[in-house]
């Protein structure tokens, strides 16, 4: 049973999921522009993970972007069902009202974009009333190149986003996720550029490969931005492939969750799925997964 019935084929077409039309475009560009759209068009490395440096950045973004995007997009579409109640609260959230996100790490943007092109789409489409919705965002990534793409793929989509009644406002910053000092910064700046803000989103997507393996090198940042949403009203999303390294990441997550903050945050079982989405740049129809885990938003204490 779907939220949409019939949903659009521009995002889902006999069982096959899309990227949202004008991500693509944009992200045709954004290869025509670095020389990588021919790249982009053939078969995939394996093994490919990001990296800091700017061979590492494109590497990831030419092969890898589609494939983070169409996770976060199946993520809020949830065409069977299976990912209630997360699914639908995070559709509620970027449906309309002032929502303040927390993308980090933020890599190339494939994973804000994947709500807000499905947003943009669904509101086309007729499926989703064109209700105001301002949503800014305080992106975080080690890479400077990573972030110069996220800055890059936002500006694209800021005009199509306007027509289609979605305000927002970005700003990248350099975040080291293994030191706590980089992190209390960045969690300043979200929340003074967000006062007053309804919603507050922590948005942790593709990280797994890095966190599962170093948790402890960054468990402490991963509590100091937990321990600061005490007074908000805040949900932090977890997002990762359906792969050993996620539920590694995962199973640690929850503990620490459950035995440092057991009275602020709920504890809730993780939800996956398996999908097939179209390569946007060729007939190939590839295998997409997803694991996600939820921290309940709280109520607001203040």
């Amino acid at each position: 049973m779907t939220r949409f019935d019939p949903i659009p084929p521009s995002i889902w077409s006999e069982g096959i999921l899309q990227i949202p039309p004008r991500v693509v475009c944009d992200y045709r560009c954004e290869l025509d522009a670095l020389g990588r759209y021919e790249n982009a068009s053939g078969q995939s490395p394996k093994n490919l993970i990001g990296g800091i440096d700017e061979q590492a950045t494109h590497d990831h973004f030419t092969w890898r972007f589609g494939a983070s995007c169409v996770r976060t997009e199946y993520l809020m579409l949830d065409p069977r069902g299976l990912l209630a109640p997360v699914s639908t609260d995070i559709l509620k959230c970027f449906s309309e009202g002032r929502i303040a996100v927390l993308d980090i790490p933020c890599g190339t943007g494939p994973g804000i974009l994947g709500f807000l092109g499905l947003v943009a789409e669904l509101r086309v489409r007729g499926c989703l009333p064109k209700q105001p919705l301002e949503v800014v965002i305080t992106a975080g990534d080690i890479s400077e190149s990573a972030r110069q793409l996220y800055d890059s793929m936002l500006n694209k989509a800021k005009p199509w986003l306007k027509h289609e009644g979605v305000r927002v406002k970005w700003k990248t910053y350099s975040w080291d996720a293994g030191d706590e000092p980089s992190t209390a910064e960045l969690v300043d700046n979200w929340f003074s550029e967000s006062p007053n803000f309804e919603e507050h989103v922590v948005l942790t997507a593709a990280f797994s490969g890095e966190a599962a393996n170093n948790f402890e090198t960054f468990e402490r940042s991963f509590n100091h931005v937990a321990s600061r949403l005490y007074n908000k009203c805040g949900t932090i999303i977890w997002v990762e492939p359906k792969m050993n390294d996620a539920n590694k990441l995962l199973s640690k997550l929850t503990n620490m969750f459950k035995s440092i903050f057991p009275k602020w945050f709920g504890i809730e079982p993780e939800l996956e799925d398996k999908y097939k989405w179209q390569h946007p740049f060729r007939e190939d129809q590839l295998n997409g997964s997803l694991v996600v885990l939820r921290h309940k938003r709280l109520e607001d204490h203040s």
